[in-house]
């Protein structure tokens, strides 16, 4: 969320026209037909104000049309998905949760998915895109991003978050439950207007987020918000299915729905969307090179890309970019040996365990478990898991927690939290499986250009294999359990 300097210099431009960070701010939410406005203010001296109070701490980038924002779905896929979501904000009943969370693993196309709704419903009246690329991933601008928004598609909300900021001078500094309470909560509440259904905001990439303090606060304020029953808008938030965020959901208490799930997984219709953007673009490809198409592709070549990528769209649109550099002949070999090069995978994979193993190092600075230890049980468990799919035909097991948490030598119920880290290419099920979410990733870690420093040579990862074995059985022998 790093702030450009045309994202500290807005408010002295195009004022005149109310643009503000989001454009046009003309098409506002009380235009929508769902809501009316007895009393609106929107005076050119309002705009400056609220864009001197909050410069410097909103974010540009982080906007759902921003140009560091993700693509939107491909035309015609994620249908099922989008449909449900829409339905969710249209519902106007009271029997509706104010929270959905939509969740999946690493690449499955989330962000994709939430810029894709925000852009195509009125109901949504702002957005907030954290991004792994960014070099600020703080949650500071947070609320003041929103709030700018807000202001922006409800005109009348403007005069309150002035006042609110005015009244207090340390508002932008303050824990998330004030602002919140007071930039977003308040001034809808204040609002002189009659819906009929709650305006929505969206947030993507909680996870990215480094600030776990400020995580774990903003997902609370939200659930206890939702709790209370009145809360004047309705929240979607976009992450991985990572352990600490479903914790901080999960402790509700309240008569009425508060939250709902989507998970994004590897289902039919993604099978289908996959297989038809591919075919879309295999065939676009052909005709700019002056070629039929199915001289080079048949349909069982489509069919292998859309096993392997395993529900990933990050995997398939790797392929398709490659297309621009290479024919497709090429690149659909490449496929057949396992051996086309994903710069965006290798980016994904690689902050994803510089972020565990950060992790891991910073509790031990705090006082935490030292962290060789730790590092050590990630390590032997990605080691497992390579050695395990590479032998599947003796290691098919369906249920190998407790295996994998008997050759490392770990208490029982131990394992789940060292690894909350890895929830987004692995999936864990506490107490029964381990696996990965995608085969791209044991690729990843098997190739040393591609993973550097996290790589995991096979012959060194079956060598502590056997180790950890030789170790839990000379244990059983002396005990009479598994260490």
């Amino acid at each position: 969320m790093a702030q450009s300097p045309q994202s500290r210099d807005y408010s002295r431009n195009n004022n005149q026209n109310n643009r503000g960070i989001i454009g046009n701010a003309s098409d506002n939410f009380v235009n929508s037909g769902s809501i009316n406005i007895t009393h609106v203010t929107n005076a050119e001296g309002e705009d400056n104000e609220l864009n001197r109070l909050l410069d410097g701490c909103t974010s540009k980038d982080a906007l759902h049309n921003s140009y560091h924002s993700p693509p939107e779905c491909y035309s015609g896929t994620r249908k099922t998905v989008r449909n449900v979501i829409g339905d969710w904000m249209d519902d106007s009943s009271s029997a509706k949760s104010l929270l959905l969370w939509l969740h999946g693993p690493a690449g499955v196309g989330k962000s994709v998915i939430a810029k894709t709704v925000a852009g195509s419903h009125d109901r949504v009246i702002a957005t907030f895109f954290f991004s792994a690329t960014s070099s600020d991933r703080s949650a500071a601008t947070l609320f003041p991003t929103l709030a700018w928004q807000l202001a922006q598609r409800i005109p009348e909300t403007k005069q309150h978050i002035i006042a609110s900021l005015k009244n207090n001078g340390l508002l932008l500094t303050s824990e998330i439950k004030e602002q919140f309470e007071h930039l977003i909560a308040q001034p809808l509440k204040k609002c002189t207007m009659i819906s009929t259904s709650l305006p929505v905001m969206v947030i993507d990439g909680i996870d990215e987020c480094t600030d776990e303090y400020a995580l774990s606060q903003f997902l609370q304020v939200l659930v206890r918000a939702g709790e209370s029953g009145d809360m004047p808008l309705r929240f979607i938030i976009c992450s991985r299915p990572e352990s600490q965020i479903r914790a901080n959901i999960a402790d509700i208490i309240s008569p009425h729905p508060v939250i709902s799930e989507i998970q994004i997984g590897f289902s039919e219709e993604c099978r289908e969307d996959i297989a038809r953007y591919l075919t879309d673009q295999f065939n676009a490809m052909g005709h700019q090179l002056g070629e039929d198409p199915k001289s080079w592709f048949q349909q069982c070549d489509i069919s292998q890309l859309v096993e392997r990528s395993c529900g990933q769209f990050l995997y398939v649109s790797t392929i398709v970019k490659l297309l621009e550099d290479s024919h497709p002949k090429d690149v659909l070999e490449m496929a057949r040996n396992s051996s086309l090069p994903t710069p965006d995978l290798n980016k994904l994979y690689n902050v994803i365990l510089k972020r565990a193993k950060d992790a891991i190092r910073n509790r031990a600075q705090e006082g935490g478990p030292d962290s060789e230890t730790e590092l050590g049980v990630l390590t032997d468990t990605l080691a497992i898991l390579v050695v395990f799919a590479e032998n599947n035909h003796f290691f098919n097991m369906r249920e190998n927690f407790v295996v994998i948490e008997s050759l490392i030598g770990i208490e029982k119920g131990r394992l789940t939290k060292k690894l909350c880290k890895m929830d987004s290419v692995l999936n864990i099920v506490p107490g029964v499986s381990i696996n990965v979410y995608h085969r791209s990733f044991l690729e990843f870690l098997q190739s040393q250009k591609r993973s550097g420093e996290h790589y995991v040579a096979y012959p060194k990862a079956l060598r502590r294999f056997l180790f950890l074995l030789s170790r839990a059985g000379f244990g059983y022998l002396v005990s009479g359990k598994l260490l």
